[in-house]
């Protein structure tokens, strides 16, 4: 049997378990951060962990259900996991960057640079309402977020700016 997932070290966090008892999840709502520094505070607030990495959809929907029964305690919905674009012209639909995990392991679904289908399909990774916009300061939206904002049609995968301060979902494998 797989160890049991450590408490959280602030009583406002929320940890869970994967369904395969694999991973502890540590959704932390007690403090915003950006991307970068979110991936830091995993390491400090779950020794070993990183940054979640979604790997196929059973594990995406036990996270998506975990994340939406918690919404309330969230920045408004939207939780950072690790998944990032490598620099492309995004603007240029022949070359939108790839996606990859920040550890290094490989991009393991779908991709959506808000052309593809796979941005499209209700009920799989990628919210459908997922759009890629310029934003004012010309970055861009590189960064993988879960939304699981009630407002929104659908919940799921969406890319943002990684400097947004909001809460974030980190990952220990066991």
């Amino acid at each position: 049997m797989p160890p049991e997932c450590p408490p959280p070290e602030n009583s406002n966090d929320i940890s869970f378990k994967s369904d395969d008892g694999k991973s502890c999840y540590l959704l932390v709502v007690s403090s915003d951060a950006s991307w970068n520094d979110a991936e830091i505070l995993c390491k400090s607030r779950l020794p070993g962990s990183d940054l979640a990495m979604i790997g196929d959809l059973s594990e995406h929907k036990n996270v998506l259900i975990n994340l939406s029964n918690n919404e309330s305690h969230t920045s408004g919905g939207r939780v950072w996991i690790g998944g990032l674009r490598t620099p492309g012209d995004w603007t240029d639909p022949k070359d939108p960057g790839s996606w990859i995990w920040a550890f290094g392991e490989p991009w393991t679904i779908p991709p959506c640079n808000g052309l593809d289908d796979a941005c499209k399909i209700p009920g799989e990774f990628w919210a459908t309402n997922n759009k890629n916009v310029v934003m004012p300061d010309a970055s861009y939206q590189q960064c993988v977020q879960y939304v699981v904002n009630k407002d929104w049609p659908t919940k799921g995968l969406n890319d943002y700016p990684c400097w947004n301060k909001q809460s974030f979902l980190c990952e220990l494998k066991q």
